[in-house]
């Protein structure tokens, strides 16, 4: 079955997705697109040969955010207007990011044999759509992503691939990887501007606690965490029209933790509709991550490394990986 999907229908139908999925108006104006790249190989501080690959390994998204949100996503806020420079920052607006992305996760022991205890090989290509309200205090926003796993999810064939171009061992176990299962999640997420420091009119601080949760067949559970960022000129969380006047350069730190409570897990729990590989999955899990940004101009550029603590029982210790996101405003 898996191999019954070809990749150009697959585009076809992630398409169609969105597309059902925002309905937003004609006139919808892009203002910001956003590449975020993943990879625990990306652990500058621990020598190559020690980093590892394994659990969630290599991940890249690339989205773009647009004024105004869909039928579905106004519900949060039926009035709101769309978010346009001609919002002000005190007001309420809506905004939609629609989102394509692939995650990739593989067991510590590669073999062509499954080793108890030991995570499934498991690719996710996925399309989401977000709609958000927002203003300078506070973003809601909820969204739906739909996604497949199994050989139509190219998680074979982007991490062989790559394995063979950069010289690394070629992996022998994604003849037993989940199979084809196409999966869904709803989400809600909820942010807060706390404090907005400043000091001679320029922002020097914020901290924005979170919490949201989430259900489906892809994963169920809920998290609430806080994030603070500290430099020269910081960019506001999340609003753009907050951060008008602020001047084209920045340079900030940014620290965030978090607690993940959780019920259900694809790439842990196994396929939902058959028999697969699995492993104990841990209820609650913390993270946390540290990193730093420069902005120029409409440019933002961010390395953040993210340590997550132990998923399930067998996992010998908690995973770190780096993040690389590179975002442009249209101004």
């Amino acid at each position: 079955m898996d191999g019954s999907i070809p990749i150009r229908a697959l585009r076809r139908v992630s398409l169609s997705i969105l597309l059902a999925l925002t309905a937003t108006p004609a006139a919808a104006q892009v203002r910001e697109v956003r590449l975020v790249l993943d990879n625990d190989a990306y652990d500058f501080w621990i020598p190559s040969s020690q980093r590892p690959d394994e659990d969630y390994t290599n991940g890249v998204e690339l989205s773009v955010e647009m004024a105004g949100a869909p039928a579905w996503g106004s519900l949060l806020a039926p009035r709101a207007p769309r978010c346009t420079p001609a919002v002000a920052a005190d007001s309420t607006c809506t905004a939609t990011t629609l989102a394509f992305g692939q995650k990739i996760f593989t067991p510590n022991v590669d073999g062509t044999t499954p080793v108890d205890g030991q995570r499934a090989y498991a690719g996710w290509l996925y399309a989401s759509a977000t709609a958000s309200v927002q203003s300078a205090a506070r973003m809601r926003s909820v969204g739906v992503e739909l996604g497949v796993t199994g050989r139509a999810s190219l998680g074979e064939t982007v991490h062989t691939t790559w394995h063979r171009i950069a010289g690394f061992d070629t992996p022998t176990g994604w003849g037993n990887q989940l199979g084809f299962e196409p999966a869904f999640r709803v989400r809600y997420d909820d942010r807060v501007l706390l404090a907005d420091v400043r000091a001679g009119g320029v922002r020097v601080a914020t901290l924005a606690p979170a919490w949201g949760a989430d259900a489906g067949t892809a994963h169920v559970g809920a998290h609430a965490g806080v994030a603070a960022r500290a430099g020269w000129a910081v960019p506001h969380p999340w609003s753009a029209a907050a951060d008008e006047g602020a001047g084209s350069t920045s340079v900030y730190a940014l620290a965030r933790v978090q607690q993940n409570a959780v019920a259900r897990d694809l790439f842990l729990d196994g396929s939902t509709f058959r028999s697969s590989i699995r492993v104990e999955r841990r209820p609650l899990v913390w993270e946390y991550e540290l990193g730093g940004g420069v902005r120029f101009d409409g440019f933002t550029l961010e390395y953040r490394a993210l340590t997550r603590g132990r998923e399930y029982e067998t996992q010998p210790r908690p995973h770190t990986w780096g993040t690389f996101e590179l975002r442009y405003r249209v101004r």
